[in-house]
């Protein structure tokens, strides 16, 4: 039964900006990416060769990965002893495969360690502290420590520069109970000092938090309580597991630590996740979108999902079913709820959150601007949206929405993968529990017609809420001709 209201959305459009370039920020490299990347022995038939795993990211849209599993830069791996500034004493031969790729997909590598597991492996003293492959604790204010990480970023830096432009410094650290804030904050100097030595555009994301631990709020004050901090790094880095009810009050928690502290870095969820072991597969699909939306929807400016193919579906074993494809590389329902979130809202501009619950409605929208070929760019406006009631519902978004029929997408497909989907009208659209991807006709321009709208501020009012021209300036200006970069400055403009 749906429900006899009839809620209607006349509220402003008040966009919150999730990561516009400009000189004080890094530009976002893509929005929706994957986290832990197997390759080789850890992947099953068909997916063990780089250019098979390439080529699957690439079909799924995916603009980019972290944790590359037995490939990434961790130097209890790819360290092989000698000297730490002899590149010649690393192996990197599965690293170069997957960082250095025609495919369109940067790679954020994480130095260090991903976790405690592998430097127990290779003889570190304990899980407790960051270590180096010598088993001294890393601790950067030791002159022959220093050293040996000056010599191992500067030779992985050097190594991927220019291809690789984010350096996430371990990971999940705040687990490491005995580490303290003051020497990661001095290792986190240290990085900075050699990457910008390499190149100062590249960037350091500080390692990921795992938000679901009650006290990570506790070891995020104590890093930016120390001298310096902010400075160290570029962006803030978070993991979420838990149910997608609670991530708005996770990232208000976040955003109020940063107030407190008055840190305005930009923030990534570099793990997101669902298991369809957990859950089901259909869970999974609307997980994607509704995390991934709320996410966005509030000012978290790159998101991962965890992950590509799952590492077991084994229940019995960690992390069984989080992967979009099974732990024998056959596809979940998640890989085509993934394509379709990547293709059609991927490369936004701006999101923005309509309702975050209010009267049982979550509606999000995204907007952008992209290259539409043969001189031609199109205006794209489309919305996320569902409902927590059971029995569904019915909403008005004909205040955002022109067009007097939109496509409704629901995110589950079947298990051919195809999607059901309708044409409703904007004053009248059914919400259920299964998110809907709401498409308006796209608008097309040519150059001359984008710069005769741009310099006509009546039609510019007439066709965009005044709240929308600084996601039309953000995607003109990512697009990145010199025409269309002098049309988002004059955007900008009083």
């Amino acid at each position: 039964m749906r429900r006899a209201c009839l809620l209607v959305l006349t509220t402003a459009l008040v966009f919150l900006s999730t990561g516009c370039p400009s000189d004080a920020d890094p530009i976002v490299p893509y929005r929706v990416g994957f986290n832990f990347i197997s390759v080789g022995d850890r992947a099953p038939q068909h997916f063990d060769e780089a250019d098979e795993i390439l080529a699957d990211l690439e079909a799924l849209s995916a603009g980019g990965m972290r944790q590359l599993s037995a490939a990434d830069v961790g130097w209890f791996t790819a360290f092989e002893g000698g000297e730490y500034g002899n590149v010649g004493n690393y192996d990197l031969a599965q690293t170069d495969l997957l960082a250095i790729n025609n495919h369109g997909l940067h790679a954020v590598l994480t130095l260090f360690q991903t976790g405690p597991d592998v430097p127990m492996q290779h003889g570190a003293p304990d899980d407790k502290r960051l270590y180096t492959p010598d088993g001294e604790r890393l601790e950067v204010d030791d002159p022959t420590v220093r050293a040996k990480v000056e010599d191992y970023v500067r030779v992985i830096a050097s190594r991927y520069h220019p291809w690789v432009k984010h350096y996430e410094v371990a990971n999940e650290v705040e687990l490491l109970r005995k580490q303290k804030a003051d020497d990661y904050v001095a290792l986190m100097q240290c990085v900075r000092a050699v990457l910008d030595s390499v190149d100062p555009d590249l960037q350091v994301v500080m390692a990921g938090i795992w938000t679901s631990e009650e006290d990570y709020v506790d070891w995020l004050e104590d890093v930016l309580d120390e001298p310096g901090a902010e400075a160290a790094f570029d962006i803030l880095n978070f993991h979420y597991y838990s149910d997608w009810e609670r991530m708005r009050e996770r990232i208000e928690e976040i955003q109020a630590v940063l107030a407190a502290a008055g840190c305005s870095k930009p923030i990534w969820f570099t793990e997101i996740g669902t298991s369809y072991l957990y859950r089901d597969e259909q869970e999974q699909c609307r997980d994607i979108f509704r995390k991934l939306s709320i996410a966005f929807g509030n000012g978290i400016e790159l998101c991962n999902w965890h992950t590509h193919i799952s590492t077991t579906d084994d229940v019995s074993k960690d992390w069984p079913g989080y992967g979009v494809r099974h732990a024998n590389g056959s596809k979940a329902r998640g890989w085509y709820a993934y394509r379709l979130f990547a293709e059609k809202l991927g490369e936004f501009a701006s999101c923005s959150a309509l309702l975050q619950g209010a009267d049982d409605a979550w509606v999000f929208r995204f907007d952008g601007v992209s290259d539409a070929g043969a001189g031609q760019y199109s205006i794209d406006r489309r919305f996320v949206a569902w409902t927590d009631q059971t029995s569904g519902i019915t909403i008005d978004l004909s205040a955002q929405i022109d067009a007097a029929t939109v496509t409704c997408t629901e995110v589950v497909p079947d298990a051919d993968g195809d999607f059901p989907s309708t044409n409703q009208s904007p004053s009248a659209l059914c919400l259920k529990e299964t998110p809907v991807l709401i498409e308006e006709p796209t608008l097309i321009f040519s150059l001359e017609q984008l710069a005769s709208l741009v310099q006509t501020r009546p039609a510019l009012a007439a066709m965009f809420p005044s709240s929308s021209v600084p996601a039309l300036a953000q995607g003109l200006q990512q697009l990145g001709s010199t025409e269309l970069q002098v049309l988002a400055e004059t955007l900008t403009q009083p």
